[in-house]
């Protein structure tokens, strides 16, 4: 599953669904929560309990976590075009927080962010 993930994360056959965030008391739509998906070209979809485990497991979760931020990113950058500003959250993984790569990733993000934000 290691080789098939990584080859996934190259052809961009993970993608984002986004769950909005509602206030209950108004309706209104306070933000989206970023959800990884992938869609296998032979297994179809793979449930994400299939694959983010194991993507911790072997180390793959920062290749991983960086291609879902930079999705985000995009994504953020199309809403804004269209006039719509609206929080996205992406959830990481602890193992993450435990990676001294953390701090560089989030630099990496950051400058991905500011491309976005000139193109």
């Amino acid at each position: 599953m290691l080789d098939e993930l990584r080859r996934g994360l190259d052809r961009g056959e993970l993608f984002l669904e986004h769950q909005p965030k509602v206030r209950l008391s108004t309706e209104d739509v306070t933000g989206v929560g970023a959800l990884v998906r992938w869609r296998h070209p032979v297994r179809g979809l793979v449930n994400p309990n299939e694959f983010i485990p194991f993507a911790e497991l072997t180390g793959i979760i920062g290749s991983l976590t960086q291609y879902v931020l930079n999705l985000a990113l995009s994504q953020v950058r199309v809403w804004a075009d269209a006039g719509i500003c609206i929080p996205v959250a992406v959830n990481i993984s602890a193992r993450n927080l435990l990676d001294d790569k953390l701090v560089a990733q989030r630099e990496q993000t950051a400058a991905f962010a500011r491309d976005l934000a000139f193109a």
